[in-house]
């Protein structure tokens, strides 16, 4: 692999006009089956005269070819991780020329240039605009969704609050100080979800834009009273006695999806082979990923040893005490949840012209890696 330095953002000419144009924000599964039985193998017909073998036609073995990939480096490129480092991606001949990002805003306008051929990121309003505007972008995969049981985006309450009950359900958040993402981002969408089961959203309560790990701080020293955060920062908090797990959004936003994998269209139009094995290789990394976590034990283990030494997150406990990123087996993107989240960035003004689907997704490289690897059943 060649990994490139950090990338904080580049300005000038066609770069400078697609970073102003995107605000994209990046952004945890359910416990798979085992994988299906092997269909059995027809007996032999019993020849009646002597025959002679067919000739064997040899498949021919794919070109080599190098992928160009922008990442952050989070729990849940763990797909990602396992194709390189299992050899997967080698058995497709395909090398991982691997750049690292700060954000998911700075890699975009390098995938929409075709600097970049695949790309990570998250769902939001910025996204929905560019592709409207014409960005030459599609999403080809699952990258961080939400299965009951792996909602990675919580709700944290202030321990003391938690403790002395003053906070219970969505009215007592009413007027309360509470930490929010950047506008146009998904966390918004689960507040208002959340706050919604009683009739209230966030303009009834006082919104603080904090950024993920200083929303910690503000817990801690009572700045906040709540905030919404993706894992681990929910797991930091508790550990170091700020605030409680509260809510996990899975519960009213069930197979929500708020990361993905991308691809550039020229990557997708030009070399649609390259990216149809990369998709063989991504899968059986998220597969190896959902069995380590319904497996345990050294399987797990190693998946945290990997996870340690490819993202920032380096204390191996802390990944046993999280709720688990859900990256589906089978690559599935959640047609209801990407286009609610477009809805509800336009019922906020966020969003002023709605794309249909078939402009904002590609799901023929799923599709070919699925019929080569088999579905992989819940």
């Amino acid at each position: 692999m060649a990994r490139r330095p950090v990338r904080r953002g580049r300005g000038g000419g066609l770069l400078s006009l697609l970073v102003a144009a995107l605000a994209l924000a990046c952004s945890g599964p359910a416990a798979p089956a085992s994988p299906p039985a092997a269909t059995p193998r027809a007996a032999a017909p019993t020849p009646t005269v002597a025959t002679l073998p067919s000739p064997t036609v040899a498949t021919p073995e794919p070109a080599p070819a190098t992928v160009r990939i922008g990442v952050i480096g989070l729990v849940s490129d763990a797909g990602i991780f396992l194709a390189e480092e299992r050899g997967y991606l080698a058995e497709q001949r395909i090398t991982l020329q691997s750049e690292q990002f700060d954000t998911a805003a700075t890699m975009m306008p390098l995938l929409a240039s075709g600097q970049l051929d695949i790309a990570t990121g998250g769902i939001n309003a910025g996204l929905f605009n560019a592709i409207a505007r014409g960005l030459p972008v599609v999403l080809t995969a699952d990258k961080g969704s939400q299965p009951p049981g792996a909602g990675a985006n919580i709700v944290l309450v202030r321990k003391d609050l938690a403790d002395s009950a003053e906070i219970r359900g969505p009215r007592d958040f009413r007027g309360r100080s509470v930490g929010v993402d950047v506008p146009g981002t998904v966390n918004r969408y689960f507040w208002d979800k959340y706050l919604g089961q009683e009739g209230l959203s966030l303009a009834d309560t006082q919104p603080q834009i904090l950024s993920f790990p200083d929303m910690i701080g503000a817990l801690a020293n009572r700045r906040l009273d709540a905030a919404l955060a993706p894992e681990p920062f929910p797991t930091l908090a508790e550990g170091q006695g700020a605030a409680v797990k509260f809510f996990t959004t899975d519960r009213i936003a069930p197979y929500s999806q708020p990361g993905v994998l991308f691809y550039s269209r020229e990557f997708a139009e030009r070399q649609p082979d390259v990216g149809r094995r990369f998709m063989v290789a991504y899968l059986k990394g998220v597969r190896d990923y959902n069995r380590a976590l319904e497996r345990g034990g050294a399987e797990l283990d190693a998946v945290i040893d990997l996870l340690t030494r490819r993202t920032n997150l380096k204390n191996a406990a802390i990944y046993k005490q999280m709720v688990p990123f859900g990256l589906d087996p089978n690559g599935t993107l959640f047609r209801d949840s990407i286009m609610d989240m477009q809805a509800y960035f336009k019922q906020t003004g966020e969003v002023p012209e709605e794309v249909p689907w078939e402009r904002i997704v590609d799901t023929r490289f799923i599709e070919y890696a699925v019929q080569v690897l088999g579905p992989y059943m819940r």
